[in-house]
């Protein structure tokens, strides 16, 4: 940072001399010529002598009294003249002073204006960072996880506007039980964030879990946080999952199932299967106490149990470690909905497909009534079929509701 303020000081008296040079070029340039020459007083000389050129004619006799009287009025005159002309021009000197010193002003309020500006817009802790900053702050070797928290921090510290470094450090301090750090950078996170964005409501929910954490349970802060989260996303998973953890350490297991099964829309992979235990154990509460829950409908996850062999004929001569794609794709075709890759050696073998197995966020199970199911054993290694690959395909398979395995039998080899 030295070298950026002796490049700012540098810069600065540039530009002081680009507005106050000229103005001194010019004010040195008519004091020089005021101290150089003294017209007042070449004027006197030239009166002297003229006066005493008029009074040898006089004497001579070529000149009369009367000429002489009229001709040495008018050399007086002249002399008074070029005195008034001494005295405006030393007015103009002063004027050129206040000129000077005006200048001196506008560069200095430059100057000071410039510097306001690069407080106000610039990047001076930016600039800090990269220059400190060496290319592996960690030389070469792998971090522990708290220096790269301590790290992520002293960067934070330096660029705050950074929603995305703090949301990372707020998941990690979570992830480390650190819920007073992680509720303060949740808090920054959305310090940086504004209403219209999408991931506000999601920030605005782990930050109302984050106070549930530290306050050990609900309070009415933690409850008016969530409120607003809900405001914002009236399905937004983290809000509702915590009214259902707090209805159901109150016994009221109805209303946690509630809240679960609604959270449950926008839930999928782990996060879903976690909701969906939560309604189980709510409703075997319901349960051991007595109560009734046929009312109560257990909400359908999308998943397909499926049992995967192969024709012991064509397993014989297959590697152990050849690859086995076990798919669920739309029927139209596409990139698959949920995948699990093995090995010949893992068969058979039983498992489930669901939006935990997800290849994108964007295409899921869950979004589907039917997909079509496929195991493949790939001799080619490769994630499309090949010649000589063995597969299995059934179509038109349930996403919800299946209480069997979905048998295949890997016994078509590929043409």
């Amino acid at each position: 940072m030295l070298y950026l303020w002796l490049g700012i000081a540098l810069l600065s008296v540039v530009a002081i001399l680009f507005v106050i040079y000229p103005v001194w070029k010019q004010f040195k340039d008519k004091v020089d010529t005021v101290v150089t020459s003294d017209p007042q007083r070449d004027n006197v000389e030239v009166f002297k002598d003229r006066l005493q050129e008029l009074e040898q004619e006089v004497a001579s006799g070529s000149l009369s009294q009367e000429d002489f009287a009229v001709l040495k009025t008018e050399l007086e005159k002249n002399l008074l003249i070029d005195a008034n002309t001494e005295s405006r021009s030393l007015s103009s000197e002063s004027i050129s002073t206040k000129q000077f010193m005006a200048a001196s002003f506008i560069a200095l309020v430059v100057v000071v204006a410039s510097l306001g500006l690069y407080a106000k817009v610039g990047s001076a802790p930016a600039l800090e960072v990269a220059l400190n900053m060496s290319e592996d702050p960690f030389d070469g070797r792998q971090p522990t996880l708290q220096e790269a928290i301590d790290q992520l921090r002293k960067e934070l510290e330096l660029q705050p506007a950074n929603p995305e470094g703090w949301y990372l450090l707020a998941s990690t301090l979570m992830g480390q039980q650190d819920y007073q750090g992680a509720l303060e950078a949740y808090q920054n996170t959305l310090a940086y964030l504004t209403p219209q964005d999408v991931q506000y409501a999601t920030v605005m929910g782990q930050l109302a879990q984050s106070m549930f954490f530290v306050a050990g349970g609900m309070t009415p802060e933690v409850r008016d946080q969530v409120d607003k989260t809900l405001a914002a996303e009236p399905f937004e998973i983290t809000a509702l999952g915590i009214l259902g953890i707090d209805a159901f350490e109150r016994k009221a297991y109805r209303d946690a199932i509630g809240f679960w099964s609604t959270a449950l829309i926008n839930a999928d992979g782990a996060s879903a299967q976690s909701l969906q235990n939560g309604v189980e154990r709510a409703r075997n509460e319901l349960i051991a106490l007595g109560e009734d829950v046929s009312d109560i409908e257990m909400p359908a996850m999308a998943a397909i149990p499926v049992k995967v062999s192969v024709a012991a004929e064509l397993l014989a001569n297959v590697p152990a470690e050849t690859p086995v794609f076990i798919v669920a794709r739309p029927l139209e075709g596409g990139m698959p909905l949920a995948g699990v890759r093995l090995t010949a050696a893992d068969l058979p073998v039983e498992l489930v497909l669901s939006d935990a197995n997800a290849m994108t966020p964007q295409a899921r199970l869950s979004g589907y009534e039917t997909v079509s199911v496929s195991a493949r054993i790939s001799l080619s290694g490769d994630v499309t079929p090949q010649p000589g690959d063995m597969i299995a395909e059934i179509t038109d398979i349930p996403t919800k509701g299946l209480s069997q395995p979905l048998e295949i039998v890997v016994s078509e080899v590929v043409k």
